[in-house]
């Protein structure tokens, strides 16, 4: 079997959690005798649209250049005929039995799947994130509140779009409008803004419903897509444990919390800082920040979520991935603060391989990974966090918590993965 794996981007240019775990899946389906490729993106300076080709291992790599400064229109973030012209000239090469979409989107285009199935083959999807239902990828709107879905783009015509879609429809009209179910009021609205998600949304529902199949991590992540009439099969995540091996946690006479994560507010990491600042009193604690800040934006939001705070928190940017083992040494408790619906996170499944304590927020995505093992708080509650943190700080007996459920290897994954392939054939 020959699988050609595609995502937005991939280490060592970039290292979330999606293009991590794609490179790990490629790399042990590799080990499992398959010819494995994969198709990503860069937006390195260069040539716009050029198609390159490195060896990760026994895994090639094609990466396709894509920085928007030719064709940035709103519809290229999910439709680039550009790109699907190069995706096309790799399947006629690589001539796959299976393409494996982990993400979909984030610079490439979604319609490369529609050229997949085109080239004869079977196609799967993985998804990660909300980023089909929701053009910010959160299902959490950019002043903090938690979206129930796009109301077949109504929602997204004021959040994402930035208009009223009933603005031009006269009151009495509006009243009737309002008592018909979304899709009804949809078709009824057509704003410029109304009009563009609802072409958006339709486009990924199509795009999504020509897969042959459909892959969630978790079930918080497929119930918002079962309501938009998307269903599949559940693999969850596995991990890299070769990682760890010699993983022996250092001695502290700290208790050394740690975030690590984005800088985005979604993320939580406000909501941690303020806890802290409840905690003035006491100095038997210290918070590691790693994550990257590099845009304008993220070097705002760490400076506002940490003004006013001492030397005990400190922001350590991010880490080579080879470097995690020593960063989970150097934890006694993982703090989770995120306010949107998570995706088996995988700082959560080292912290699980690691017995590292885990303080998170009680949101889906992270209790249906971390169970009973994990203390929650309500989410963005600063009050009900510091608590916990407090505790944690004085009472040494807060960190021998029961052993964590066992984190899935990568090579239990992808022989999941690679049954949900011979099941398509």
């Amino acid at each position: 079997m020959k699988a050609l794996l595609v995502v937005h981007g991939y280490p060592p240019e970039r290292f979330g959690g999606t293009e991590t775990y794609t490179r790990w899946l490629a790399l042990s389906l590799a080990r499992r005798g398959r010819d494995v490729s994969v198709f990503t993106g860069t937006a390195s300076p260069g040539e716009e649209y050029e198609l390159s080709k490195r060896q990760d291992g026994e895994v090639t790599v094609w990466t396709v250049r894509n920085t928007y400064s030719i064709h940035n229109e709103y519809e290229m973030h999910y439709h680039n005929p550009h790109i699907e012209k190069v995706f096309e000239r790799v399947t006629h090469e690589f001539k796959p039995d299976v393409v494996h979409f982990t993400y979909l989107l984030g610079g490439l285009s979604a319609g490369c799947l529609l050229v997949a199935k085109s080239a004869g083959a079977k196609t799967a999807v993985t998804l990660t994130d909300f980023h089909h239902l929701c053009a910010w990828g959160q299902l959490f709107t950019p002043d903090g509140v938690r979206c129930e879905g796009p109301q077949a783009g109504i929602r997204c015509a004021s959040c994402f779009a930035g208009e009223d879609p009933y603005a031009s429809v006269p009151w009495w009209k509006r009243y009737l409008i309002k008592l018909l179910p979304p899709n009804g009021r949809a078709d009824k609205l057509h704003s410029p803004g109304i009009e563009r998600m609802k072409t958006r949304l339709r486009y990924l529902h199509n795009v999504l419903e020509a897969a042959d199949a459909v892959i969630f991590p978790t079930e918080s992540l497929a119930r918002p897509y079962r309501r938009w009439g998307i269903d599949g099969k559940k693999a969850p995540y596995g991990i890299d444990c070769s990682l760890f091996d010699g993983f022996e946690r250092s001695s502290s006479d700290k208790v050394r919390f740690a975030f690590i994560g984005q800088l985005r507010p979604h993320k939580g990491l406000h909501v941690l800082t303020e806890a802290l600042r409840g905690m003035a009193d006491i100095d038997t604690w210290t918070l590691d920040v790693y994550a990257a800040g590099d845009s304008e934006e993220e070097k705002r939001y760490l400076s506002e979520s940490m003004d006013g705070l001492d030397e005990r928190v400190r922001y350590r940017a991010v880490f080579d991935p080879g470097e995690i083992r020593r960063v989970y040494e150097e934890t006694d408790i993982l703090v989770v603060p995120s306010l949107w619906t998570e995706n088996s996170p995988l700082v959560i499944l080292y912290a699980m391989h690691t017995r590292t304590t885990l303080i998170a927020a009680d949101v889906e995505g992270i209790k249906e990974v971390g169970g009973d093992w994990g203390l929650y708080y309500p989410p963005d509650d600063a009050g009900a966090l510091g608590k916990l943190l407090r505790r944690s700080a004085t009472d040494p007996k807060m960190l021998n918590r029961p052993d964590a459920p066992k984190a899935p290897g990568i090579d239990e994954h992808a022989a999941l993965v690679e049954k949900i392939y011979m099941e398509m054939q």
